[in-house]
């Protein structure tokens, strides 16, 4: 058979670079798909006026913003940060962060958005 190999006849380092090689191919396939299927996402989010949280954040930070709720408090805040309570009220007093107070006893709220956005300062610095 044309265009066929024996493997028989190679040796074991051959078969394993020839495997390494097939390897290397498919993590490229799938590294491809993944950036498309991505590009799709955002296309028709962007469609139908749904805007992508992440947008514009670095890539090790788009997960994160996708996963966070649109409001949070001051506690998930500070659990998605990993910063204390001393520094949230710090950069809230500083204006870095923008958070309102809501109900009987003024609990903090802090959008997503907001907190997109100190990322993405912080990020830029």
């Amino acid at each position: 058979m044309e265009g066929c190999i024996d493997v028989n006849t190679l040796s074991v380092a051959t078969l394993r670079q020839l495997l390494s090689e097939a390897e290397t191919r498919e993590l490229h396939s799938l590294a491809h798909e993944r950036a498309e299927l991505e590009r799709e996402r955002v296309k028709m989010q962007t469609e139908h006026g749904q805007a992508d949280p992440a947008a514009g954040l670095p890539v090790h930070l788009r997960s994160i913003a996708r996963a966070l709720p649109p409001v949070l408090t001051a506690r998930q805040v500070r659990n998605v940060l990993k910063v204390s309570a001393k520094t949230l009220r710090k950069w809230i007093e500083d204006g870095k962060l923008t958070a309102s107070q809501h109900g009987d006893h003024g609990r903090l709220l802090i959008t997503r958005d907001a907190v997109l956005q100190l990322l993405g300062s912080e990020n830029g610095r």
